[in-house]
């Protein structure tokens, strides 16, 4: 199974490190954020054709 697979700077891993359990794999946790900011995030992703990364 093929997975999509995101690419991004190191400005930009820096940026999402403290919030994501890893950056590289298709299974990950959201941390370190607020219940409301996951809820925000959540509600754009189920619109949005890319991943939630």
């Amino acid at each position: 199974m093929e997975y999509p697979v995101d690419r991004f700077t190191e400005a930009e891993r820096e940026r999402l490190r403290p919030h994501f359990t890893n950056l590289d794999r298709p299974v990950f946790a959201l941390v370190n954020l607020p219940e409301t900011v996951k809820a925000a995030l959540f509600a754009r992703y189920s619109r949005y054709p890319g991943t939630l990364r």
